[in-house]
């Protein structure tokens, strides 16, 4: 294991902003131009483009940003999905010597203090490598609502700062790592997943025998997903890669593969399911509760959703393939 670099020296250490991102060309420049006034000579910017449609680097409103020295960019050829977008990332990064990388998406509103907030809890926390700031969900409905209760529920703003505990994980819209302390080598997120990698990414951490810490200051907002649909297929996609998570938070890995296996699985997780629902459920309104009771009016429809969640949890269970990209099982996941 790699280790870290003495504190009094953190504040003046490589930084690196990492922004995966496909398309949203609008979005990515809000962001950016909430970022480049927080640049400096050791603080810079790594776009990764996974497959956009447009050639980014042709379009007029973007071409004003490739002369600025603080910004680099690289392109994939085709879309390989963000769990690749941001081992790209990490690579860069440690090719070229940075020792904090701070990660966010394209679409997140960034606070004046984003790259700051961070250095300053990587100051006050020397010995763990993985900071996790606050989202602040935006939306007008009922599904937004919904949506950042069940999203955020363990990274809100007003939530207190200190260390995250398990099953609860850090959402990779806002976090910031020191890269070299950790032990992964190059491949910090699983590419085989379609959907789940922040999950997994926090169990690598705590296996690896590292803690999660949460820092309020470092926030920002995040525009959830208003139409029932798109929240809805979230909450689904999240239940179909939790059988695997599932399976490796137990240390049962490499089981659920095994066609008798997910024979005896399937009729009694269906069984169990009420308790699943219920459970989750609790797991994401105890949170909110401890900020605002009144949000307790929730907990009856997020029942309902994790119960469809269990039904992607019985899909993955009757066809794992579809939680990997191209149907590929991953060599990682034991």
């Amino acid at each position: 294991m790699l280790a870290e670099k003495p504190r009094d020296i953190i504040v003046n250490e490589k930084c690196c902003v990492l922004i995966a991102f496909k398309d949203r060309l609008g979005s990515l420049l809000v962001c950016l131009e909430r970022l480049l006034p927080q640049l400096s000579a050791t603080q810079h910017l790594f776009l990764v483009d996974d497959g956009s449609r447009e050639d980014i680097t042709q379009n007029s409103l973007f071409k004003n940003y490739l002369d600025n020295p603080s910004i680099f960019i690289t392109q994939h050829n085709e879309n390989r999905g963000v769990s690749a977008a941001r081992n790209t990332g990490v690579r860069w990064a440690l090719d070229n010597d940075y020792d904090i990388l701070i990660m966010t998406d394209s679409d997140c509103l960034i606070s004046d203090s984003f790259i700051d907030d961070h250095l300053k809890a990587h100051r006050k926390y020397p010995k763990i490598p993985m900071v996790c700031g606050a989202v602040k969900g935006k939306g007008h409905t009922l599904w937004a609502r919904l949506d950042n209760l069940m999203t955020w529920f363990h990274c809100f703003p007003g939530t207190p700062e200190g260390i995250i505990p398990h099953p609860y994980i850090a959402p990779t819209a806002n976090i910031s790592l020191k890269i070299r302390m950790l032990p992964f080598k190059l491949d910090f997120f699983n590419e085989s997943l379609r959907t789940g990698e922040d999950t997994a990414f926090s169990r690598m951490i705590r296996n690896a025998g590292f803690s999660i810490v949460f820092s309020p200051s470092p926030e920002i907002g995040h525009h959830d997903r208003n139409r029932f649909g798109e929240f809805i297929k979230h909450q689904y996609e999240f239940g179909r890669h939790h059988y695997v998570i599932l399976h490796l938070d137990f240390h049962i890995g490499q089981i659920y593969l095994h066609p008798m296996y997910r024979f005896l699985f399937v009729p009694a997780f269906f069984l169990v399911l009420p308790f699943y629902s219920v459970l989750g459920s609790a797991l994401n309104i105890i949170p909110w509760m401890r900020h605002d009771s009144s949000n307790v009016i929730y907990w009856p429809l997020m029942q309902l959703v994790w119960l469809l969640k269990g039904v992607g949890v019985l899909e993955s269970a009757c066809f794992p393939r579809r939680v990997f990209r191209d149907n590929k099982l991953s060599s990682t996941l034991k």
